[in-house]
Protein backbone atom coordinates (compact mmCIF):
# COMPACT_ATOMS: atom_id res chain seq x y z
CA UNK A 1 0.00 0.00 0.00
CA UNK A 2 1.55 3.30 -1.08
CA UNK A 3 2.00 6.38 1.07
CA UNK A 4 -0.04 8.49 -1.32
CA UNK A 5 -2.93 6.11 -0.98
CA UNK A 6 -2.74 6.29 2.81
CA UNK A 7 -2.66 10.05 2.91
CA UNK A 8 -5.31 10.56 0.22
CA UNK A 9 -8.32 12.34 1.62
CA UNK A 10 -6.58 13.39 4.84
CA UNK A 11 -6.76 17.16 5.22
CA UNK A 12 -4.42 19.49 7.13
CA UNK A 13 -6.64 19.65 10.22
CA UNK A 14 -6.50 15.88 10.76
CA UNK A 15 -4.52 16.47 13.96
CA UNK A 16 -7.76 17.55 15.61
CA UNK A 17 -9.34 14.18 14.88
CA UNK A 18 -8.80 11.18 17.10
CA UNK A 19 -7.35 8.01 15.62
CA UNK A 20 -10.46 6.12 16.62
CA UNK A 21 -12.69 8.43 14.56
CA UNK A 22 -10.51 8.05 11.44
CA UNK A 23 -9.11 4.61 10.52
CA UNK A 24 -6.63 6.13 8.10
CA UNK A 25 -5.10 8.24 10.86
CA UNK A 26 -4.84 5.14 13.00
CA UNK A 27 -2.90 3.40 10.20
CA UNK A 28 -0.56 6.38 9.83
CA UNK A 29 0.15 6.39 13.56
CA UNK A 30 1.00 2.69 13.42
CA UNK A 31 3.44 3.26 10.54
CA UNK A 32 5.11 6.20 12.32
CA UNK A 33 5.42 4.14 15.46
CA UNK A 34 7.14 1.31 13.57
CA UNK A 35 9.50 3.83 11.95
CA UNK A 36 10.42 5.30 15.35
CA UNK A 37 11.14 1.80 16.69
CA UNK A 38 13.43 1.04 13.74
CA UNK A 39 15.28 4.33 14.22
CA UNK A 40 15.74 3.69 17.90
CA UNK A 41 17.03 0.16 17.25
CA UNK A 42 19.47 1.54 14.66
CA UNK A 43 20.75 4.14 17.16
CA UNK A 44 21.17 1.43 19.75
CA UNK A 45 23.19 -0.69 17.35
CA UNK A 46 25.43 2.29 16.45
CA UNK A 47 26.04 2.99 20.14
CA UNK A 48 27.01 -0.66 20.66
CA UNK A 49 29.40 -0.50 17.71
CA UNK A 50 30.96 2.65 19.16
CA UNK A 51 31.41 0.89 22.45
CA UNK A 52 33.03 -2.09 20.71
CA UNK A 53 35.43 0.19 18.86
CA UNK A 54 36.27 2.18 21.98
CA UNK A 55 36.98 -1.01 23.86
CA UNK A 56 39.76 -1.82 21.38
CA UNK A 57 41.45 1.57 21.71
CA UNK A 58 43.90 2.60 24.38
CA UNK A 59 43.88 5.78 26.38
CA UNK A 60 45.53 7.79 23.61
CA UNK A 61 42.88 6.81 21.07
CA UNK A 62 45.13 4.35 19.27
CA UNK A 63 43.48 1.26 17.85
CA UNK A 64 45.31 -1.51 19.66
CA UNK A 65 43.31 -4.26 18.03
CA UNK A 66 43.66 -3.32 14.34
CA UNK A 67 45.33 -5.56 11.82
CA UNK A 68 47.63 -2.74 10.68
CA UNK A 69 48.87 -2.18 14.22
CA UNK A 70 49.45 -5.87 14.66
CA UNK A 71 51.39 -5.92 11.41
CA UNK A 72 53.53 -2.93 12.37
CA UNK A 73 54.15 -3.89 15.98
CA UNK A 74 54.46 -7.58 15.22
CA UNK A 75 57.70 -9.37 14.35
CA UNK A 76 59.41 -8.34 11.12
CA UNK A 77 58.92 -10.78 8.27
CA UNK A 78 61.93 -12.93 7.54
CA UNK A 79 63.03 -14.18 4.16
CA UNK A 80 61.36 -17.55 4.81
CA UNK A 81 58.09 -15.84 5.79
CA UNK A 82 58.03 -13.83 2.58
CA UNK A 83 59.04 -16.83 0.51
CA UNK A 84 55.91 -18.63 1.66
CA UNK A 85 53.73 -15.85 0.25
CA UNK A 86 52.49 -15.79 -3.31
CA UNK A 87 53.70 -13.26 -5.87
CA UNK A 88 50.39 -11.30 -5.93
CA UNK A 89 50.56 -10.87 -2.15
CA UNK A 90 54.17 -9.69 -2.36
CA UNK A 91 53.21 -7.18 -5.04
CA UNK A 92 50.36 -5.84 -2.91
CA UNK A 93 52.80 -5.23 -0.05
CA UNK A 94 55.19 -3.48 -2.40
CA UNK A 95 52.42 -1.26 -3.73
CA UNK A 96 51.45 -0.35 -0.18
CA UNK A 97 55.03 0.83 0.42
CA UNK A 98 55.26 2.64 -2.89
CA UNK A 99 57.93 0.31 -4.29
CA UNK A 100 58.16 -1.16 -7.80
CA UNK A 101 56.47 -4.51 -8.37
CA UNK A 102 58.52 -5.67 -11.36
CA UNK A 103 60.95 -8.56 -11.31
CA UNK A 104 61.06 -12.14 -10.17
CA UNK A 105 59.88 -13.38 -6.79
CA UNK A 106 63.39 -13.21 -5.37
CA UNK A 107 63.59 -9.54 -6.43
CA UNK A 108 60.26 -8.79 -4.76
CA UNK A 109 61.36 -10.44 -1.51
CA UNK A 110 64.68 -8.61 -1.51
CA UNK A 111 62.91 -5.32 -2.15
CA UNK A 112 60.58 -5.89 0.78
CA UNK A 113 63.46 -6.79 3.10
CA UNK A 114 65.69 -3.87 2.11
CA UNK A 115 63.02 -1.31 1.33
CA UNK A 116 65.05 -0.15 -1.65
CA UNK A 117 64.17 -0.14 -5.30
CA UNK A 118 66.39 -2.33 -7.45
CA UNK A 119 68.84 -0.43 -9.64
CA UNK A 120 67.93 -0.58 -13.29
CA UNK A 121 70.79 -2.24 -15.11
CA UNK A 122 71.23 -2.18 -18.86
CA UNK A 123 71.40 -5.39 -20.82
CA UNK A 124 75.02 -6.50 -21.12
CA UNK A 125 75.11 -6.32 -24.93
CA UNK A 126 74.07 -2.63 -24.86
CA UNK A 127 75.93 -1.54 -21.74
CA UNK A 128 78.92 0.75 -21.29
CA UNK A 129 80.44 -1.99 -19.11
CA UNK A 130 80.64 -4.35 -22.09
CA UNK A 131 82.16 -1.70 -24.37
CA UNK A 132 84.68 -0.81 -21.68
CA UNK A 133 85.68 -4.45 -21.22
CA UNK A 134 85.96 -4.97 -24.99
CA UNK A 135 88.14 -1.89 -25.29
CA UNK A 136 90.40 -3.01 -22.45
CA UNK A 137 90.82 -6.53 -23.81
CA UNK A 138 91.12 -5.69 -27.49
CA UNK A 139 93.57 -2.84 -26.89
CA UNK A 140 95.64 -5.20 -24.71
CA UNK A 141 96.04 -2.74 -21.85
CA UNK A 142 99.25 -3.32 -19.86
CA UNK A 143 98.69 -5.96 -17.20
CA UNK A 144 95.14 -6.78 -18.26
CA UNK A 145 96.19 -10.26 -19.44
CA UNK A 146 97.61 -11.05 -15.98
CA UNK A 147 94.55 -9.85 -14.06
CA UNK A 148 92.06 -12.39 -12.82
CA UNK A 149 88.34 -12.11 -13.47
CA UNK A 150 87.82 -10.99 -9.86
CA UNK A 151 90.45 -8.24 -10.16
CA UNK A 152 88.93 -6.90 -13.37
CA UNK A 153 85.46 -7.18 -11.82
CA UNK A 154 86.52 -5.02 -8.89
CA UNK A 155 88.42 -2.52 -11.05
CA UNK A 156 85.32 -0.63 -12.17
CA UNK A 157 81.94 -0.09 -10.53
CA UNK A 158 80.01 -0.64 -13.76
CA UNK A 159 81.26 -4.25 -13.85
CA UNK A 160 79.80 -4.82 -10.40
CA UNK A 161 76.30 -4.10 -11.69
CA UNK A 162 76.36 -7.67 -12.99
CA UNK A 163 76.76 -10.95 -11.16
CA UNK A 164 80.34 -12.16 -10.84
CA UNK A 165 79.57 -15.58 -12.31
CA UNK A 166 78.03 -14.01 -15.42
CA UNK A 167 80.89 -11.52 -15.64
CA UNK A 168 83.37 -14.40 -15.74
CA UNK A 169 81.50 -15.80 -18.72
CA UNK A 170 81.48 -12.42 -20.47
CA UNK A 171 85.20 -12.06 -19.89
CA UNK A 172 86.02 -15.52 -21.23
CA UNK A 173 83.96 -14.86 -24.36
CA UNK A 174 85.59 -11.49 -25.02
CA UNK A 175 89.10 -12.84 -24.40
CA UNK A 176 88.49 -15.74 -26.79
CA UNK A 177 87.04 -13.37 -29.38
CA UNK A 178 90.00 -10.99 -29.03
CA UNK A 179 92.48 -13.84 -29.45
CA UNK A 180 90.72 -15.06 -32.57
CA UNK A 181 90.50 -11.51 -33.87
CA UNK A 182 94.23 -11.01 -33.43
CA UNK A 183 94.98 -14.27 -35.24
CA UNK A 184 92.69 -13.40 -38.14
CA UNK A 185 93.97 -9.83 -38.26
CA UNK A 186 97.60 -10.91 -38.40
CA UNK A 187 96.92 -13.44 -41.16
CA UNK A 188 94.61 -11.09 -43.04
CA UNK A 189 97.07 -8.24 -42.83
CA UNK A 190 99.83 -10.38 -44.33
CA UNK A 191 97.52 -11.68 -47.03
CA UNK A 192 96.16 -8.26 -47.88
CA UNK A 193 99.63 -6.78 -48.05
CA UNK A 194 100.78 -9.63 -50.27
CA UNK A 195 97.75 -9.23 -52.52
CA UNK A 196 98.26 -5.47 -52.78
CA UNK A 197 101.91 -6.02 -53.62
CA UNK A 198 101.33 -8.77 -56.14
CA UNK A 199 98.06 -7.47 -57.56
CA UNK A 200 97.91 -3.67 -57.24
CA UNK A 201 94.61 -2.06 -58.13
CA UNK A 202 94.57 -0.73 -61.64
CA UNK A 203 93.77 2.96 -62.16
CA UNK A 204 90.61 2.11 -64.12
CA UNK A 205 87.82 -0.38 -63.65
CA UNK A 206 87.21 -3.24 -66.04
CA UNK A 207 84.70 -0.98 -67.79
CA UNK A 208 87.41 1.53 -68.61
CA UNK A 209 86.63 4.48 -66.28
CA UNK A 210 88.35 5.48 -62.99
CA UNK A 211 87.36 4.23 -59.56
CA UNK A 212 84.91 6.67 -57.93
CA UNK A 213 86.25 6.35 -54.39
CA UNK A 214 89.31 8.51 -53.96
CA UNK A 215 88.67 10.36 -57.20
CA UNK A 216 88.47 14.20 -57.10
CA UNK A 217 85.02 14.01 -58.72
CA UNK A 218 83.65 12.46 -55.52
CA UNK A 219 84.59 15.49 -53.39
CA UNK A 220 83.41 17.94 -56.04
CA UNK A 221 80.00 16.28 -56.30
CA UNK A 222 79.61 16.28 -52.54
CA UNK A 223 80.17 20.04 -52.53
CA UNK A 224 77.74 20.63 -55.43
CA UNK A 225 74.99 18.68 -53.70
CA UNK A 226 75.57 20.41 -50.37
CA UNK A 227 75.41 23.98 -51.77
CA UNK A 228 72.33 23.21 -53.91
CA UNK A 229 73.99 23.35 -57.33
CA UNK A 230 72.89 19.79 -58.10
CA UNK A 231 69.26 20.72 -57.35
CA UNK A 232 69.27 23.70 -59.69
CA UNK A 233 70.73 21.85 -62.67
CA UNK A 234 69.88 18.69 -64.52
CA UNK A 235 72.45 15.87 -64.29
CA UNK A 236 73.49 16.39 -67.90
CA UNK A 237 74.07 20.11 -67.33
CA UNK A 238 75.99 19.49 -64.09
CA UNK A 239 78.02 16.84 -65.91
CA UNK A 240 79.36 19.45 -68.35
CA UNK A 241 80.51 21.88 -65.63
CA UNK A 242 83.70 20.03 -64.63
CA UNK A 243 86.27 17.97 -66.48
CA UNK A 244 86.53 15.56 -63.54
CA UNK A 245 82.89 14.57 -64.06
CA UNK A 246 83.49 13.87 -67.74
CA UNK A 247 85.97 11.13 -66.89
CA UNK A 248 82.94 8.97 -66.07
CA UNK A 249 80.05 7.95 -68.31
CA UNK A 250 76.97 10.16 -67.88
CA UNK A 251 74.78 7.31 -66.61
CA UNK A 252 77.40 6.40 -63.97
CA UNK A 253 77.73 10.03 -62.92
CA UNK A 254 73.92 10.32 -62.69
CA UNK A 255 73.78 7.34 -60.31
CA UNK A 256 76.41 8.94 -58.08
CA UNK A 257 74.34 12.15 -57.95
CA UNK A 258 71.33 10.25 -56.63
CA UNK A 259 73.48 8.36 -54.14
CA UNK A 260 75.06 11.56 -52.82
CA UNK A 261 71.67 13.27 -52.49
CA UNK A 262 70.24 10.34 -50.58
CA UNK A 263 73.26 10.20 -48.27
CA UNK A 264 73.08 13.89 -47.40
CA UNK A 265 69.30 13.77 -47.02
CA UNK A 266 69.51 10.92 -44.55
CA UNK A 267 72.26 12.66 -42.62
CA UNK A 268 69.98 15.65 -42.16
CA UNK A 269 67.14 13.49 -40.82
CA UNK A 270 66.26 13.58 -37.13
CA UNK A 271 66.72 9.82 -36.80
CA UNK A 272 70.28 10.05 -38.04
CA UNK A 273 71.01 13.03 -35.78
CA UNK A 274 69.52 11.27 -32.78
CA UNK A 275 71.45 8.06 -33.41
CA UNK A 276 74.64 9.92 -34.15
CA UNK A 277 74.26 11.99 -31.00
CA UNK A 278 73.59 8.92 -28.91
CA UNK A 279 76.56 7.10 -30.43
CA UNK A 280 78.92 10.00 -29.73
CA UNK A 281 77.63 10.30 -26.17
CA UNK A 282 78.08 6.58 -25.63
CA UNK A 283 81.61 6.62 -27.06
CA UNK A 284 82.57 9.65 -24.96
CA UNK A 285 81.33 7.92 -21.81
CA UNK A 286 83.25 4.75 -22.61
CA UNK A 287 86.39 6.79 -23.32
CA UNK A 288 86.06 8.59 -20.00
CA UNK A 289 85.61 5.26 -18.23
CA UNK A 290 88.69 3.91 -20.01
CA UNK A 291 90.74 6.94 -18.95
CA UNK A 292 89.58 6.49 -15.35
CA UNK A 293 90.52 2.82 -15.49
CA UNK A 294 93.99 3.68 -16.84
CA UNK A 295 94.49 6.30 -14.13
CA UNK A 296 93.46 3.94 -11.35
CA UNK A 297 95.66 1.11 -12.64
CA UNK A 298 98.58 3.48 -13.07
CA UNK A 299 98.18 4.62 -9.49
CA UNK A 300 98.10 1.02 -8.27
CA UNK A 301 101.23 0.13 -10.25
CA UNK A 302 102.99 3.27 -9.03
CA UNK A 303 102.15 2.50 -5.40
CA UNK A 304 103.34 -1.10 -5.85
CA UNK A 305 106.69 0.11 -7.21
CA UNK A 306 107.03 2.62 -4.37
CA UNK A 307 106.28 -0.09 -1.82
CA UNK A 308 108.89 -2.40 -3.35
CA UNK A 309 111.49 0.37 -3.38
CA UNK A 310 110.68 1.22 0.22
CA UNK A 311 111.17 -2.41 1.28
CA UNK A 312 114.43 -2.68 -0.64
CA UNK A 313 115.97 0.57 0.64
CA UNK A 314 114.34 0.65 4.05
CA UNK A 315 113.33 4.26 3.39
CA UNK A 316 110.13 6.06 2.63
CA UNK A 317 109.02 6.36 -0.96
CA UNK A 318 106.24 8.71 -1.94
CA UNK A 319 103.13 6.96 -3.17
CA UNK A 320 100.62 8.20 -5.70
CA UNK A 321 98.39 9.27 -2.82
CA UNK A 322 101.11 11.60 -1.51
CA UNK A 323 101.82 13.37 -4.78
CA UNK A 324 100.10 14.17 -7.99
CA UNK A 325 101.01 11.62 -10.64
Amino acid sequence: MSWLYLTEGVNDNRTHLSPQSNPRLQLLDDINSDSDDDSSNSNTREEQDDEDVSSTTDGDGNNSGSDDEDEEDGPIDTHDDLDNLTVPVLKERLRARGLPVSGRKADLINRLLTGESAKKVKAWQKSEARDLLVKLIYSNKPGIDRMSAEDIYESNETFRDYQLDKFRGYLLTIRASAKKHDEIASVSEREIWADMTNFPRKPNTIRGYPHWDGHPASNLLEKDVKDGTAEEMKPSALYDTKDEYKQFPLEVFRDHIYQEKRKQREEAGWVFRRNNKGRKKHEAKVKAMTDDWDRIQYKKDYNSVCEMMSQMTGGNANSADDEDV
